[in-house]
C-alpha cells in the first residue's frame, strides 16, 4: 500500500510525478498501427534511468482498484461490485465481481484485496492513507469477500481504496492495458482481453518522452503521435485550430497554493493571512499564468465534490481592504525614502519557469499592498526537503487533491505531522469530524464547517484548479462529456470517423 501512497502525496506535492521534463528518446516514426495509440509527453528535466513520468502513464492505463472516484467525489464500484457498512461504521463488507483476473491469467480473489489494503505496522503514520489509519484487520470469509474491520468509524476508507491498486504475482496488474516492455522514455501496452468492463477496441498503447513539449506537440503535427499528453497554454489556441485533433481538457485534481509557515511571526497571524488572500487578483493569474483556463480556489477542497457549500464566501480581489486589515494588524508601511514595505517574507519556489512565473506575478501583487515577497527557486530535491522540514517562510506550488476529501485531511491536519510541515491546526475539530461522519448529511455539514473555517483561518492563499488539455488525433472517437482525463478512457475509444468524438 505505502508505494502507491507515498508516489502520490509525496512526490505529487509539485506535480512531481506528473510528467515535466526528461532526456530526449527517439520516437519511431511511420505510418500508423490502426488500433494503437501513440502518446507524446515531455519531460526535459528527468535523468537517463527516470522514469518517474512514464510510471504514471503507464499506471494510468494498467492499474485498477476496487473502489473509483467519480467527478463529484462519490465512490463508485470497480473491481468490488457493492459493499456495505454496519450500523456502528466499524465493519465493511466488499464483495467482488466474479470471474476476475489479472493480466498473468491469476485469479483474483479476496486474498490480493487484503494485500493491496494492508498495512505496514513499521509504516510512519504520516506516510499511510488517511483512510487507512483506524484498520484493525482485513479479513477474507470467501475468495469473493473482504471484510474490513475499523477501530472507529473512517470517512475516508473508501478513498482509501481508491488509492490502493490490485497487483498480482510479478507486479500484474487489472487494468484494461498490460505493460509490455519498457525503456528509458518509451514504454508499450497491449490490451488486455479479460478486463472486466470489457475488451478495447484499441489493441495497444505506446508511449514516448520528447526532451521538450515543443518537440512532443510537433510529434502529433506530423503524424508520429495521436496523443499530445500536455497542451501548454502557450500553444492551446495553435493545438485547437488543427484539423487533424481535437482537444479535451478536464480540471485537474491539484490546487495551486500559496502556503505559510505558522512559526514565522507574521504569517504565523490569522489576520495577515487572510489580508494577503485580498491581495491577491486570482482573475489575473489564471489569465496570465493559465492562459484562461482554470478555476479561482477558494480552499483545498476539490471544487466540484457534491458536499461543497457553494455558496459559501470566498476571498475577494480587494487590496484597499487589505492595506487596511495590515494597518490594523499594526503593520504599517514604513516611512521614508526609497522602497519600503509592512513586512517580508521569502518564498520557496521549485525551480520551474511555470512556478517561476507564477511567483514573480504573485510577488508584484504584494508588492501592491507594500509586502515583500522574496523568492528562493531551488531544485525539486531541495524543495521537497525543506517543506517536510518546515525549513521555509512560505512555498509556492501545486498539491495533490483528488476528488475526494482524504488529500485535505492530509495536508492541512496537525496530528500526525504532516509531510508538509505548516504548524497550521486551525481546522483539525472541522477535518475530525469530516473523518469520523457517518451519514450523507453529517459529511455535508462537517464540509460546510471546514470550508467556514478555512476562510476565517487560512493556512494559504488558495489561487486556482488548472485545467489540463490533451490533444487527440482525430482517429479516434473519444467518450465526450466526462470532465474527466481521457487517458483513463483509452479503453473505451474507438477508431475512426470523428462522430461523438470530443468537440476542438
Amino acid at each position: 500500500m505505502v508505494r502507491p501512497f507515498v508516489c502520490t502525496a509525496l512526490l505529487c506535492l509539485l506535480a512531481a510525478c506528473g510528467p515535466r521534463g526528461g532526456t530526449p528518446s527517439t520516437a519511431t516514426p511511420g505510418g500508423p498501427a490502426p488500433d494503437v495509440v501513440r502518446v507524446a509527453y515531455s519531460e526535459p528535466d528527468a535523468g537517463p534511468n527516470d522514469n518517474r513520468g512514464l510510471d504514471v502513464i503507464v499506471g494510468l492505463l494498467s492499474d485498477e482498484r476496487l473502489v473509483g472516484l467519480s467527478r463529484d467525489g462519490r465512490p463508485e464500484p470497480r473491481l468490488a461490485e457493492r459493499w456495505d457498512v454496519s450500523p456502528d461504521g466499524l465493519t465493511w463488507r466488499f464483495a467482488l465481481r466474479r470471474g476476475l483476473t489479472f493480466q498473468n491469467g491469476q485469479p483474483i480473489t479476496s486474498a490480493e484485496a487484503r494485500a493491496a489494503i494492508g498495512i505496514d505496522p513499521s509504516t510512519p503514520a504520516n506516510q499511510t492513507q488517511p483512510g487507512l489509519r483506524d484498520l484493525v484487520a482485513v479479513e477474507t470469509p470467501t475468495p469473493d469477500e473482504i471484510v474490513v474491520r475499523l477501530k472507529r468509524p473512517n470517512a475516508f476508507l473508501l478513498e482509501g481504496l481508491n488509492l490502493s491498486p490490485l497487483t498480482g504475482s510479478n507486479e500484474s496488474g487489472a487494468g484494461p492495458f498490460r505493460l509490455d516492455a519498457q525503456t528509458p522514455g518509451k514504454a508499450s501496452l497491449v490490451r488486455f482481453d479479460r478486463y472486466f468492463r470489457g475488451r478495447s477496441a484499441v489493441a495497444g498503447v505506446s508511449i514516448a518522452r520528447y526532451p521538450s513539449a515543443r518537440e512532443a506537440w510537433s510529434s502529433l503535427m506530423r503524424g508520429d503521435a495521436d496523443v499530445l499528453y500536455e497542451v501548454t497554454p502557450e500553444a492551446f489556441e495553435f493545438v485547437k485550430e488543427s484539423p487533424t485533433t481535437h482537444i479535451a481538457s478536464y480540471l485537474r485534481p491539484y490546487v495551486i497554493a500559496l502556503t505559510f509557515n505558522m512559526a514565522h511571526p507574521t504569517l504565523g497571524q490569522r489576520a495577515v493571512r487572510r489580508a494577503l488572500n485580498l491581495a491577491i487578483d486570482r482573475a489575473l493569474v489564471i489569465d496570465t499564468v493559465a492562459g484562461g483556463r482554470g478555476v479561482p480556489a477558494a480552499d483545498p477542497i476539490w471544487p466540484n465534490h457534491w458536499a461543497r457549500d457553494r455558496a459559501a464566501p470566498g476571498f475577494a480581489f480587494d487590496p484597499q481592504a487589505a492595506q487596511a486589515a495590515l494597518d490594523q494588524a499594526g503593520l504599517r508601511k514604513k516611512g521614508g525614502t526609497g522602497l519600503s514595505s509592512r513586512f517580508s517574507f521569502t518564498c520557496l519556489v521549485q525551480a520551474d519557469p511555470r512556478f517561476e512565473r507564477l511567483a514573480l506575478l504573485i510577488q508584484r501583487q504584494l508588492l501592491g499592498i507594500d509586502v515583500d515577497m522574496k523568492l528562493e527557486a531551488v531544485p525539486m530535491s531541495s524543495f521537497r526537503t525543506r517543506v517536510a522540514s518546515g525549513r521555509y517562510d512560505a512555498f509556492l506550488g501545486e498539491m495533490a487533491a483528488s476528488s475526494g476529501l482524504g488529500f485535505t485531511y492530509l495536508w492541512w491536519h496537525s496530528t500526525p505531522p504532516s509531510m508538509i510541515r505548516t504548524g497550521y491546526a486551525g481546522a483539525d475539530a472541522a477535518l475530525d469530524r469530516i473523518r469520523s461522519a457517518r451519514t450523507d448529511a453529517g459529511l455535508r455539514s462537517a464540509v460546510h464547517d471546514l470550508q467556514r473555517r478555512l476562510h476565517e483561518d487560512p493556512p494559504a492563499v488558495f489561487l486556482y484548479w488548472a485545467q489540463m488539455s490533451r490533444a487527440v488525433s482525430r482517429r479516434f472517437v473519444v467518450p465526450a462529456g466526462d470532465d474527466v482525463d481521457i487517458i483513463r478512457s483509452v479503453d473505451r475509444w474507438t477508431i475512426g470517423g470523428s462522430s461523438g468524438a470530443v468537440s476542438p
